[in-house]
């Protein structure tokens, strides 16, 4: 099994402005950049945003056009946020939202906070947690239809929150008759080591939506791993798919604001949604220049499915 690493500049992609490239990694990082705030009218339901970035701000718009009403914002500023009586629900988008205080009578919806550890947070009954990745199911489902053959795969890890996906994810797993070769890392420096000392050369690798573990030099180090051993290396966003990889089954942020309204909704009703929330839709995204790259040839039922294709 070869190994090979390249070099990499994490100013020029960010400089070349591609849309949610690695934004796991930068979420906690968001809240940095601190507004005042933008309270509308009371309501039942509240949004609260760690910035105005871009992604928070997609997610917002899913938020609202789901909800099909004026929906009061926060944008955190430095002290806690104050909320109206008659608040029910507050959305929180990002992890500095996450992590602020809350009013105990007020329920609480975490999303795009991939590295916050939600099940210590509190009353479970008053917390509903929305996923950044599709259901581990569905998920495998895809990799199988746009890999057929794909028979073992090479999942690494570092994050403590993403420990019980993984658990759903070995049972899919099984019910898809895929190996998973599954190593959770100390450090997202770790990675070339764990690459190495895999037991066997798989037939795919899929980097999850860990923000530990999400940065350049991690995706440059698998992306060369992936055509050096000519394997599919698959992303948890289609930005990724741009910048290299083979292809991406994800959810876009407007999909995760959606999952966030219904989930809403529900509490709003007095009803519990399950926990945690899989927003339903399901972007793929195919990069042709990079299959011609490891020989891999997409079945032509797979490019007329797929919602993009990179030449």
């Amino acid at each position: 099994m070869t190994f090979a690493a390249g070099n990499f500049s994490f100013r020029g992609l960010a400089a070349a402005g591609v849309r949610r490239v690695f934004v796991f990694a930068c979420l906690f990082l968001a809240g940095l950049c601190m507004t005042g705030q933008e309270i509308g009218h009371a309501q039942d339901v509240v949004a609260v945003l760690s910035s105005e970035g871009g992604p928070y701000r997609q997610a917002l718009e899913g938020f609202r056009e789901s909800m099909g009403r004026a929906v009061p914002v926060i944008i955190l500023a430095k002290t806690a946020p104050e909320f109206d009586p008659a608040v029910k629900v507050a959305v929180l988008f990002g992890a500095r939202a996450s992590l602020a205080k809350y009013p105990p009578r007020i329920a609480r919806i975490y999303c795009m906070a991939p590295g916050v550890f939600w099940d210590d947070a509190g009353d479970r009954k008053t917390e509903v947690f929305i996923q950044m990745a599709p259901q581990p199911l569905v998920l495998l489902s895809k990799l199988k239809e746009i890999q057929p053959a794909m028979r073992k795969l090479a999942v690494f890890w570092i994050s403590q929150s993403m420990e019980s996906y993984f658990e759903s994810l070995h049972e899919a797993a099984g019910r898809l008759d895929i190996k998973l070769m599954i190593k959770r890392l100390e450090t997202a420096e770790k990675l070339p080591e764990g690459l190495r000392s895999l037991p066997e050369v798989p037939d795919a690798i899929w980097l999850p939506p860990d923000p530990a573990l999400v940065t350049a030099t991690t995706f440059v180090t698998l992306k060369d791993f992936s055509i050096s051993n000519k394997i599919s290396f698959y992303a948890p966003t289609d930005g990724l798919v741009e910048k290299g990889a083979l292809a991406s089954v994800s959810v876009s942020f407007m999909e995760i604001g959606r999952a966030a309204a219904k989930a809403a909704a529900l509490l709003i009703e007095g009803k519990k949604p399950g926990n945690p929330v899989y927003p339903e839709k399901i972007d793929v995204t195919l990069n042709m220049s990079i299959a011609k790259d490891i020989d891999f040839v997409f079945r032509k039922e797979t490019v007329r499915g797929a919602d993009y294709v990179l030449p």
